[in-house]
């Protein structure tokens, strides 16, 4: 075991102060807390279709809604499908309509054989938008009015085709808190901003569904959601297509203009995430077993070294507990969550191995679920 731990904890200090120094590099490329100039309130600029696909979201529908209709930017169309909602969402959209000019309801189709709910969902959408600019978010979403007005102007003054970035989490129960945090973390820690956007490796793409900017052409030329039809991950789909097509894109701090309550508790938290962990890795076993098992080990170890009798050992297993709580509190105030959450970082790498262990489990079994629909999952690797 000291053996082992001679190794380890070394490594550990090394990877830590990698991805110190890596989410410190994309707090600095992603202006964090940037507000840009808006462009006109007149909106003279062009038309933007904002997209709402929704499927029983009867808890936040009216919200979004709302403060996508009051955008500042007035060439501004919204658009929601209606996905055989259960609940009361088909109502609460009624009665939103007649409220709001530029809101259009739309039915949605029955869900073909091959096909993802969302996916599905955005390619009607899509289908349905008049605008040059297609904004797709999701229905758990609260927007600032300049969140389109922004976007705008940052898509025209850049000559971006394809614009994401990271959203502001809302977290209420502790259950949220604990788990959430993993998809802005897993994000601002191992992708680099700065340098991605710049480089035509296809696979390398990223992207935030709850968010997400095409130009028309942009979307035609990638294939639109039709190109990602079957992917529980169409989100990261799309912006792979979009690096390897050589369009312009960039990935933004979005977290002080777009927000999002994903899940209400630990449950739904834990089917959310057990629907896409792994297939993150395209469902390759043993580098997914590695990765959360080493940010585990990275996470817990080193506090229990901290007391251990080398000197040395003791010195290092510190300096790396020191470090990874700054880092955690980095990211958690680049996504505009509580910075207090940092210091329970060994618990959230307990849980996010508890949720990545799920997700492959979901994966393997095939009893992965979402909104009462089966997730396919994908072909299991071993590499």
């Amino acid at each position: 075991m000291s053996a082992l731990l001679l190794w380890l904890i070394p490594s550990l200090l090394q990877f830590a102060t990698v991805i110190l120094l890596l989410t410190i590099a994309n707090a600095v490329w992603l202006e964090v807390g940037r507000i840009l100039t808006r462009t006109t309130e007149s909106g003279q600029g062009p038309m933007v279709s904002v997209l709402v696909p929704a499927r029983n979201e009867q808890r936040g529908i009216a919200g979004c809604v709302q403060s996508l209709c009051t955008q500042s930017y007035a060439n501004t169309e919204v658009i929601v499908l209606n996905d055989s909602s259960t609940d009361s969402t088909g109502e609460i959209l009624e009665r939103l309509s007649a409220r709001y000019s530029n809101l259009r309801i739309v039915g949605g189709s029955p869900l073909p054989e091959g096909w993802g709910g969302k996916n599905w969902a955005c390619r009607q959408l899509a289908q349905e938008a008049c605008g040059d600019i297609m904004i797709f978010t999701d229905a758990d979403t609260l927007h600032h009015p300049d969140t389109v007005s922004e976007c705008v102007y940052d898509m025209t003054r850049s000559n971006l085709g394809f614009r994401t970035g990271v959203v502001g989490q809302q977290m209420i129960t502790w259950g949220e808190r604990i788990s959430v945090p993993i998809m802005n973390w897993s994000v601002i820690t191992f992708f680099p901003s700065w340098l991605l956007p710049s480089l035509g490796f296809g696979s390398l793409g990223a992207a935030h569904g709850q968010f997400m900017a095409f130009t028309r052409h942009a979307y035609a030329a990638v294939g639109g959601h039709e190109a990602v039809k079957g992917s529980v991950l169409d989100d990261i789909g799309l912006a792979a297509r979009v690096q390897a097509s050589g369009t312009r894109w960039a990935y933004r701090d979005l977290s002080r203009r777009v927000s999002c309550r994903m899940y209400t508790g630990f449950s739904e938290a834990w089917n959310g995430f057990g629907k896409n962990l792994f297939a993150v890795f395209e469902y390759r076993l043993l580098p997914y077993l590695f990765i959360w098992t080493y940010i585990l080990a990275m996470c817990t170890v080193p506090l229990v070294c901290c007391f251990h009798p080398d000197p040395v050992m003791a010195r290092q297993a510190f300096a790396t507990a020191v470090i990874l709580l700054a880092q955690f509190a980095l990211v958690f105030g680049i996504s505009g969550m509580p910075i207090g959450l940092a210091m329970l970082y060994p618990v959230h790498a307990t849980i996010w191995w508890l949720l990545a262990m799920n997700s492959l489990v979901s994966a393997a079994t095939g009893s992965a679920q979402w909104k009462g629909r089966q997730v396919a999952g994908g072909r299991l690797r071993i590499l």
